[in-house]
């Protein structure tokens, strides 16, 4: 596990993405989820530790684990739905599991970054450019469809979400 995102996060192409499904022994989506559920919990012990170490907080770092789960396969669902109608030829199991080999280090790495806005701000940019390099690896397609499958989503949430609230007067 450390290794595959050592080598996710220190060795970004589409190649090292490529052999890291290849040499992977169950590269499935739900190996990515187990990995994402662990960083989540990881980061709300720390972030806990960070933000006042009471226990409340400590306790809730499990329940940030699950919730991290939970968003992560269905933003990994909404993405291949996305990249697919794109012409990207991945599968779930593949795109989740680089997905999390990238996700879940980082997500270690900005919650220790956290009270450093500006690192923690380079970490999430450079999650986002490892992100695109990953559905480029998996879904066999260029750098413009890529972002496309990953700004899409929240387009679609955004002009809905906008069609509702004229819909009920709420803008």
């Amino acid at each position: 596990m450390l290794e595959t995102w050592i080598r996710a996060i220190t060795h970004p192409s589409q190649a090292t993405f490529r052999d890291l499904l290849q040499q992977a022994p169950d590269p499935t989506f739900s190996k990515g989820a187990n990995w994402i559920a662990l960083a989540g919990l990881i980061a709300g012990i720390v972030q806990g530790l960070q933000y006042g170490g009471d226990v409340s907080s400590l306790v809730c770092a499990p329940v940030s684990a699950v919730i991290a789960a939970i968003v992560f396969g269905i933003s990994s669902m909404i993405i291949l739905v996305i990249a697919q109608a794109l012409g990207g030829d991945g599968d779930l199991d593949s795109q989740s599991y680089l997905l999390a080999a990238v996700q879940a280090p980082m997500t270690i790495i900005s919650a220790v970054l956290g009270t450093v806005s500006l690192f923690s701000l380079l970490a999430g940019l450079y999650t986002l450019a490892l992100t695109v390099i990953v559905l480029q690896a998996v879904h066999d397609y260029g750098m413009g469809k890529a972002i496309l499958s990953l700004v899409l989503p929240g387009m679609i949430i955004f002009v809905l979400a906008l069609g509702y609230m004229m819909t009920f007067g709420l803008l």
